[in-house]
């Protein structure tokens, strides 16, 4: 018996699936993962384009223009620029700033990829990391018989941090 909650979050998102497309695979700031369901056939691809907050100071360059009456210290000598106040040089977190899927899947697969792409936007790397498939359960009210819909929405989300990171 399949079980899944109609009154809950998941048909919305099967009715009406958010970010079902594909993004350039060969963008530096793409990573693609793709996952097969064993069981089925399914095949899904999930697509997250990654880029780095800016700083509103030195815009995410980590320095700045130096200015007359500005103290340096000795690492800075003789350089055209200061470290940025703000973010002190470091660069910012990655954050997730677009995330699309394609998928010959079932409803239940759609509703997962279609949740995580909206809750995947904003998040930096390590929150995506921290995604847990029991929150995926949760927000779709997916049955136990559902639960690997949601194993592999995490891994295509782990493969596609990955695939990013490698580039």
């Amino acid at each position: 018996m399949l079980t899944f909650n109609l009154l809950g979050g998941g048909i919305n998102h099967y009715d009406c699936p958010r970010n079902i497309g594909i993004l350039d695979k060969n963008d530096p700031t793409v990573g693609v993962g793709k996952v097969v369901d064993s069981g089925c056939g399914d095949i899904t691809a999930l697509y997250l384009k990654i880029t780095e907050k800016e700083c509103y100071v030195c815009e995410g360059t980590g320095r700045i223009e130096k200015e007359e009456n500005v103290f340096e210290d000795s690492n800075t000598f003789g350089e055209s620029s200061i470290i940025c106040p703000r973010c002190k040089g470091r660069k910012t977190p990655e954050t997730i700033v677009d995330a699309r899927f394609e998928t010959n899947g079932c409803k239940f697969i759609v509703a997962g990829f279609s949740w995580a792409s909206e809750w995947l936007k904003g998040k930096t790397i390590a929150e995506a990391r921290k995604l847990k498939t029991t929150a995926i359960v949760r927000a779709l009210r997916f049955g136990p018989d559902k639960l690997h819909c949601a194993v592999l929405v995490k891994c295509a989300v782990n493969l596609a941090l990955i695939s990013y990171l490698m580039k």
